[in-house]
């Protein structure tokens, strides 16, 4: 069939050489399409046996198969009735089609044409879905214009009382990103006021921060203003909130305690605990191990120490920690002589580890510092002997 054309070379050139120089790749598609056209499923054999004779690779004579398997199926699939039909009546249809491929949303129309043509609604639906899906219309209804509206305007939507705005401004100075908690104290404080508005208030107010600079409105803002520069603002604010209040800014500020005040921009004066020389000297060793106690290890000081509360130990521990940030601090016992003595801060942990060995030679083995090391009584009895 598809060899005629070699024959005059048959005399000079063994057949297979034949076949692999005279076909081009046109010669050999037009050779395959005729092959196809009888057969659209072969085995594997004779694709294998047709790849030989064309001098084509397997792999793209399968391509070619799949390839003209599936243009074959998809010219089927357009060409074949969507619905099938009483003759006299597509001519009906095509023409409702043409004047309104949504046909079936206008009841009246509806019910004429299936009078025409005799047709169930059902039948006359898929034929117009089926319809709407071969010309590439969307299967969905097409969306029918809004009415315009007029925009609302949200200034005055968004108009909070000036009371309430002053003491979101002072907070906002205080505390830029409020937690859920705090702002739950804000709606309390300011009633009438929801608790999203407050939060999209303090998102606008960062917002504007950003664009425009902070002016003072307020006496906690004046002492802001009296450092030069935006770059130091956080050391202004943190120096001017260690004036004010004394008594809670050696944490993060605010800290818990100062949100829980009846009047949040005021607490009550609190007298700074004193401690004894022994209990100083106990905390600075029990510092000098674990500058972040856990509560374990509180629980362990308040043995040592039964008259103080555990909210004065937190406060001299976050008074020491930041008192650690900004300046050196001098040694007075000889753990903290032996950690000091170390040349680099690096070696801070490596020098604390030296001196517990040489300090307690019993208890460093269980961990440094671990909950066993904290929880057992020998630690205890050495650290009140000490």
């Amino acid at each position: 069939m598809f060899l005629a054309c070699t024959r005059h070379l048959q005399r000079t050139v063994p057949l297979r050489t034949q076949i692999r120089s005279v076909f081009t790749l046109r010669e050999k598609r037009a050779a395959f399409f005729a092959v196809f056209a009888k057969n659209h499923y072969p085995t594997r054999e004779f694709e294998q046996k047709l790849a030989h004779d064309l001098d084509v690779p397997e792999s793209r004579m399968h391509a070619w198969y799949l390839k003209a398997r599936y243009q074959a199926n998809r010219d089927n699939a357009r060409n074949r009735m969507t619905l099938p039909v009483a003759y006299g009546q597509e001519a009906v249809l095509e023409q409702a089609f043409a004047e309104d491929p949504y046909v079936c949303a206008n009841p009246e129309k509806i019910a004429i044409i299936q009078e025409a043509t005799g047709e169930t609604r059902q039948r006359l639906e898929n034929w117009f879905r089926y319809r709407r899906r071969k010309h590439g219309i969307k299967l969905t209804e097409p969306q029918q214009p809004a009415r315009p509206t007029k925009r609302r305007s949200t200034a005055k939507a968004n108009q909070l009382p000036v009371d309430h705005m002053a003491l979101y401004e002072e907070i906002f100075v205080l505390f830029p990103w409020p937690s859920q908690r705090q702002l739950a104290i804000l709606a309390e404080l300011t009633p009438g006021t929801p608790q999203q508005r407050i939060q999209d208030w303090f998102l606008r107010r960062r917002h504007n921060e950003r664009r425009y600079p902070a002016r003072p409105a307020s006496p906690i803002l004046d002492p802001l203003q009296t450092v030069p520069g935006r770059v130091s603002g956080r050391e202004a604010s943190l120096k001017a909130l260690l004036e004010m209040y004394p008594d809670v800014i050696h944490g993060d500020f605010p800290c818990p305690g100062f949100w829980t005040q009846d009047d949040m921009l005021s607490v009550p004066e609190i007298t700074e605990t004193t401690f004894s020389k022994e209990h100083r000297a106990l905390l600075e060793e029990t510092f000098a191990i674990c500058p972040w106690p856990s509560k374990t290890q509180m629980e362990a000081l308040l043995e040592l120490m039964p008259k103080f509360g555990i909210e004065s130990v937190k406060s001299w521990f976050m008074r020491r920690r930041y008192k650690e940030r900004v300046s050196s601090v001098n040694p007075t016992t000889p753990i903290l002589e032996a950690i000091r003595s170390a040349k680099t801060r690096r070696a801070g942990r490596e020098g604390a580890l030296k001196a517990l060995k040489t300090t307690f030679p019993d208890v460093i083995q269980l961990g440094y510092p671990s909950r066993k090391f904290w929880e057992c009584e020998q630690t205890l009895d050495i650290l009140r002997d000490a």
